[in-house]
């Protein structure tokens, strides 16, 4: 029996503790006879343990064994904070990573762009790259075009994602999308063609784009005149575009446009030059390959200055011939090309004979006045067909049967000519005069 007022240990028999003298025979209950076993028992281990390791000994063990009772220090903890918040952050951003990586959300977002007319949202999308003819700006007019063929959606829904070809890497994909449009309660379907890109997201997921099937043309060829400037949908197009070398579809009088990667649908096509009236036209580019444009205007001015160039040029050659002249006099008025050149010679040493009086009449003079150009004179592949009536009147000497009989002869009229004037060296040369 302990005591229960100083803990000392007591004969079970015993009416008083031996050690403090107070009676034994108070109950106690049961609980607290406990406690107080237990305190009795610390008491003895505190005394065994001072006995065997001395008093300063005992007290270090005993707060060495406090410290694990506390349970984790300070640093423990917040060590164990920092990797569960780790924990919870690359659980989050992988989650969020196969999200924004996953296909049938990339084609739902596209497909919600263009049903809503976000044409910039949806061009971040599609797998193209910006060109001289891919921009935004561009792909928001044919979009816009194409949204309107379409009608007005109303809902739509993702049904499946599919790979397209069969392949270990997975490289493309189409996803499945029903749609309804207004006025209208049939469903119609529409594959959207997903392909991965190269570079990854975030470093660890999967990188989509979609396709832009039957949106870009991959080559549409343009042929106009030499010497004009291209410009589609107000840009100008640059020189690398036409074709150079031996390629068959190139030709001396036709620059040869080829473009790369341009959008299907209606384009404003313009050409200008300093010589003819601005061009405009609308085209509707497509897989048909090819447009054509052949004849331009000529601006008013640049059409006068012709018409006064060639005058002059029809004055100078029939006097020079008329008055024995040499060839080489007038040669630089026609087109360096040695066809052209030998025409025009042959032509000029006809007039010489004329002049001589070779034939029956002998010409002496002719003096041309008033000419006009005969219609509207127009560039074409790069040279211009002019036709032109002119008022004359030559002097001549009809021969008779001997010397005094020979008459000399004033005769007027109109004539029609026809010339054609080619652009060589930043000069405008006949490189065909018609004479009489």
């Amino acid at each position: 029996m302990f005591c229960p007022e100083c803990g000392e240990k007591n004969n079970d028999d015993s009416n008083f503790c031996h050690s403090c003298g107070a009676k034994l025979t108070i109950e106690v209950n049961e609980e607290k006879q406990q406690q107080i076993n237990q305190s009795s028992n610390n008491n003895k281990v505190v005394e065994q343990t001072e006995a065997v390791y001395g008093v300063n000994e005992y007290y270090q063990i005993a707060k060495e064994e406090n410290k694990t009772r506390k349970g984790f220090s300070t640093k423990q903890k917040v060590t164990l904070l920092i990797v569960a918040f780790l924990i919870i952050a690359i659980g989050a951003f992988w989650g969020i990573g196969r999200y924004i990586s996953d296909p049938k959300r990339i084609a739902k977002s596209y497909f919600q762009s263009m049903s809503s007319n976000d044409w910039n949202k949806a061009y971040s999308y599609l797998d193209v790259k910006d060109s001289d003819f891919i921009s935004k700006e561009s792909f928001a007019k044919v979009a816009s075009a194409e949204k309107s063929k379409v009608g007005d959606i109303t809902n739509f829904s993702v049904i499946d994602t599919v790979n397209s070809k069969k392949s270990m890497d997975e490289l493309t994909k189409s996803v499945e999308i029903n749609y309804t449009v207004r006025n209208s309660s049939s469903p119609i379907s529409k594959k959207i063609n997903l392909v991965k890109q190269k570079e990854k997201k975030f470093l660890f997921f999967d990188s989509w784009k979609v396709e832009p099937e039957n949106l870009v043309v991959s080559q549409y060829t343009v042929y106009v005149p030499k010497n004009t400037t291209l410009t589609i949908d107000n840009v100008k197009v640059n020189s690398k575009y036409i074709v150079k070398g031996n390629d068959t579809s190139s030709t001396s009088d036709t620059d040869t446009y080829k473009l790369t990667n341009i959008f299907y649908g209606k384009h404003e096509l313009k050409i200008n030059s300093l010589y003819t009236e601005d061009y405009s036209e609308t085209v509707d580019i497509d897989e048909s390959g090819s447009h054509s444009v052949h004849e331009l205007k000529l601006k008013k001015q640049v059409e006068d200055d012709l018409v006064k160039q060639v005058g002059d040029v029809y004055k100078e050659f029939y006097k020079a011939a008329l008055t024995g002249k040499s060839y080489d006099t007038v040669k630089d008025y026609f087109t360096s090309d040695e066809e052209t050149q030998k025409e025009m010679q042959s032509s000029f040493e006809y007039l010489v004979s004329k002049g001589k009086g070779d034939f029956f009449e002998k010409i002496k003079d002719i003096n041309f006045t008033n000419f006009k150009e005969d219609g509207t004179a127009e560039y074409s592949n790069s040279y211009i067909d002019m036709s032109l009536t002119a008022q004359y009147t030559y002097t001549s000497i009809v021969s008779g049967d001997d010397e005094k009989d020979s008459k000399t002869l004033e005769t007027p009229g109109t004539t029609n000519l026809t010339v054609d004037l080619v652009l060589e060296g930043g000069k405008w040369k006949i490189s065909r005069l018609v004479v009489f």
